[in-house]
This record gives structure tokens, C-alpha cells and sequence, in this order.
């Protein structure tokens, strides 16, 4: 059996395929990253891996399928997640929305 929000998670990913074509685009989920501070394997539940010439970005994806609102520490418990696994565009997904406070931040 999935667990719960598997299926979002799939959509987001299935999205990004479309939106971003194939070459130099690899899109997981899960994806996984090595974070460099306990060189331990994070999981993302999206991940997209651009790479152009001798670039390479990481966008994450966080994707909650919930029935309350996303809040502040969920959002920033992805955020620090992302900081020590060489993440360069961080994206936070849900199907109910964010808490008040989280709608009047600019930028993470």
C-alpha cells in the first residue's frame, strides 16, 4: 500500500517531466541527496537534477497531502534539510495551503 501523499508527490514529479523535457533533466521521487555535514543520505520527495554543461542545480521538493495547513516548522525543518545536501531551489507543495504567517513571508 502508498503511503500518504504518494500520489501528489507522483503528480508534482510527472509535472516536472513534462514542464522540464529530458535533456540534462533527471526528476526522482524519492530522490535522495548526501547531506555534507553527517554524510548521511537525505530524502527529498521530489528531486530535480538540471545539469548543463558543467552546471549542475538541485531543486527539492517538500510535499505534504494533508488536511490542516502547513506551518512555520515544517517549512523550516525543510529548509534547514536543505541547506547542508547542496539544494538550489527549494519548493514546498501542499493540497490544503500554508498558515497565515507563512503567506506573508517573501522569501526562505
Amino acid at each position: 500500500m502508498a503511503r500518504a501523499g504518494r500520489t501528489l508527490e507522483m503528480l508534482v514529479a510527472h509535472l516536472e517531466r513534462v514542464l522540464l523535457g529530458n535533456e540534462g533533466v533527471t526528476v526522482q521521487s524519492p530522490g535522495h541527496l548526501r547531506d555534507k555535514i553527517t554524510e548521511e543520505d537525505r530524502e527529498f520527495d521530489v528531486l530535480v537534477t538540471i545539469t548543463r554543461a558543467h552546471h549542475v542545480l538541485h531543486i527539492a521538493f517538500e510535499v505534504k497531502d494533508w488536511k490542516r495547513k502547513v506551518g512555520s516548522p515544517e517549512v523550516e525543518q525543510f529548509v534547514t534539510k536543505t541547506r547542508d545536501t547542496d539544494i538550489q531551489g527549494k519548493v514546498f507543495v501542499s493540497s490544503s495551503g500554508f498558515s497565515k504567517i507563512l503567506t506573508s513571508a517573501s522569501t526562505w
